[in-house]
């Protein structure tokens, strides 16, 4: 899985090098298109330097407090000092330490310098001192104040939010599924819970995701249903916060949890389920064409069992953004507070008229 790092400041030369890292980050930038890296700060790998030169000389290396070592001499089998989750392969850094943490904030610029990466996704965050986190986020704002800093946190973010940019939005994609998906919540339910993360200030920073290399597929979760999956899908993308996809969640890959969900990319278009993939092309380009999708406000109109209608507002343009994940409605009244007017459906292109301040839709699916 890559996160046994054994030298943060070079290239896996399974991957590439320097230099094709340099090149991939660039042609992103032409392409309009971010790049993050994945820091691994909390541990290493076995292979790491610092940990071989602490199993070679025990209690005389000079980076025995780089680590959590209980006893000497260092023994993998039971592991005799502390590692992230019992992996006597990754063992766990001190980044308390001076010297150590010179070393990891010198790694978080270096590949801004190097490379001209854009931010960092920070693996479990909370294994390690806030302290060090913050100290993270000052270097990287002072190198480049532009840079997204995103933070794996899968329950409440918001004792994070002075630390990174966003979290991983993960209670999102819970209520997502819960609601789009499993039928565990109806919209009503649903409606309370979103109510509260989007009231967040940060919200519009959150990466919301639906699926990771830390969870089984989507389609996989759906159990094969399309529907279902690109229900959630718009979900997703209808959402204040930044839309992740997870790769290969848009073709429609199957699989279950480690190490299914992190099968190779299928390039052959001949495998991909082209109505998904159709769909999140769509639900794409809807994101850059339409503002309020980006920045607009979220503000819940109507539930109704399964129906929940939410306007987006925004100066370029209102959104009306309905989603229904049971039984079809037919002649749905929903209350618009903007009052009468045409109102375009942007994804089939059908016109409806708003009258007397109430916008009725003859079938939603």
């Amino acid at each position: 899985h890559r996160y046994d790092c054994s030298d943060y400041l070079k290239i896996d030369p399974a991957m590439g090098d320097e230099a094709l890292l340099r090149d991939l980050v660039r042609d992103a930038h032409t392409g309009g298109i971010r790049v993050l890296l994945d820091g691994v700060f909390n541990h290493c790998g076995d292979g790491f330097w610092a940990f071989r030169d602490l199993m070679e000389k025990g209690e005389a290396s000079a980076y025995r407090d780089w680590f959590f070592p209980r006893s000497f001499p260092v023994e993998q089998d039971p592991p005799n000092y502390q590692t992230c989750g019992g992996a006597p392969f990754l063992p766990k850094l001190n980044v308390n330490n001076p010297a150590l943490r010179d070393y990891l904030l010198e790694v978080a610029t270096y590949w801004i310098d190097a490379a001209g990466i854009d931010g960092w996704r920070l693996d479990v965050p909370w294994k390690a001192d806030r302290d060090f986190w913050i100290a993270f986020q000052q270097v990287v704002k002072e190198r480049l104040p532009e840079s997204y800093l995103v933070g794996e946190i899968w329950r409440d973010g918001r004792a994070w939010q002075d630390v990174f940019d966003g979290v991983m939005n993960y209670r999102y994609r819970n209520c997502l599924l819960d609601y789009c998906v499993y039928d565990h919540m109806d919209a009503e339910d649903f409606r309370f819970e979103t109510d509260a993360l989007f009231a967040e200030p940060y919200a519009e920073w959150q990466l919301n995701l639906l699926g990771s290399h830390d969870t089984p597929r989507l389609l996989t979760l759906c159990k094969g249903d399309a529907r279902r999956a690109m229900l959630a899908i718009f979900g997703l993308f209808v959402a204040p916060g930044a839309p992740m996809l997870y790769y290969g969640d848009e073709i429609g890959m199957l699989g279950e949890n480690d190490p299914g969900c992190r099968a190779g990319m299928i390039w052959d278009r001949r495998q991909w389920n082209q109505e998904i993939h159709n769909h999140c092309r769509r639900m794409i380009a809807l994101r850059h064409q339409l503002p309020a999708l980006r920045r607009g406000s979220w503000e819940p109109l109507l539930t109704f069992n399964g129906v929940l209608a939410v306007r987006r507002r925004h100066a370029e343009g209102d959104l009306l953004i309905i989603m229904n994940p049971r039984n079809a409605q037919t002649d749905f009244a929903i209350p618009l507070p903007c009052g009468d007017g045409v109102w375009r459906d942007q994804i089939g292109g059908t016109l409806y008229q708003a009258s007397d301040g109430v916008l009725t839709i003859d079938r939603i699916p």
